[in-house]
């Protein structure tokens, strides 16, 4: 087979950037039906059905979350390929003290001091809950009491990063209470743009996205929906095992 000629590769390049600029628009298009309130035309809403051969679909499968451009931005120089990022606000106060400590590497911080930047970072964090969580870290190697009062984190590379107003690292500076949001968010994600799927459905879905990094089975499916439905983000669609996406 002979080399491709440039003018070919051309032609598939503007061939693959309109696909795009059809997706991007159909997304639009759908965001401006769902705030109207009105339904989605036949084959608008073909595009966001369940199909797995669907464009939307194929597009879904490629890249996550962290594809939009304000969150790509604050992805620090140092992040790896299998890195996650996570909203702060949803990380646990475990991963957000670690990556204080190493965002102060160097300069002892006292309990107060690390207490009080926590829960800027996470407003929901108890602040008398970081003493406790401190003892923890430190029987378990992780930082140390300096002699002045202060702590300090001993590895550098033990914590993820603070960027923004998202955090980021490898899977494993992550805690189960961390990778949980993270699976949730995959879900959250997968549901913008494919309505009534069932749990086991999702389960299928997420394990075929290499960037989600949780663990996923039934269970843990099950427990998320829960969480996503309490707080009024997921609905169940009347008497079915179908789940929704609740219009914000």
């Amino acid at each position: 087979m002979g080399a491709m000629k440039p003018e070919d590769l051309q032609l598939q390049i503007e061939a693959t950037q309109s696909y795009l600029r059809l997706l991007n628009e159909a997304q639009d298009c759908r965001k401006l039906h769902l705030r109207a309130g009105m339904p989605l035309p036949r084959l608008l809403a073909l595009m966001f059905e369940n199909n797995t051969q669907g464009p939307m679909q194929m597009s879904l499968g490629i890249s996550g979350p962290d594809i939009d451009s304000s969150r790509l931005s604050t992805k620090p120089p140092e992040a790896g390929e299998d890195w996650i990022s996570l909203k702060v606000e949803e990380a646990s106060p475990t991963t957000i003290a670690l990556a204080v400590l190493r965002e102060h590497y160097g300069v002892p911080l006292r309990a107060r001091e690390l207490a009080n930047l926590v829960t800027e970072a996470s407003p929901q964090t108890v602040s008398g809950s970081i003493y406790n969580l401190l003892n923890r870290l430190s029987e378990e190697g992780l930082v140390d009491e300096a002699e002045d009062n202060g702590w300090r984190i001993r590895n550098r590379d033990a914590a993820g990063i603070l960027s923004g107003a998202y955090l980021w690292g490898p899977p494993e500076r992550f805690t189960k209470t961390d990778l949980a949001a993270h699976r949730r968010e995959a879900i959250m994600h997968l549901l913008k743009t494919n309505r009534y799927l069932q749990v086991m459905q999702i389960v299928s879905k997420l394990r075929d996205w290499p960037w989600v990094k949780a663990p996923i089975n039934k269970d843990l499916l099950k427990a998320d929906m829960q969480v996503l439905e309490e707080k009024g983000l997921v609905r169940r669609i009347g008497d079915s095992r179908n789940w929704e996406l609740v219009s914000q």
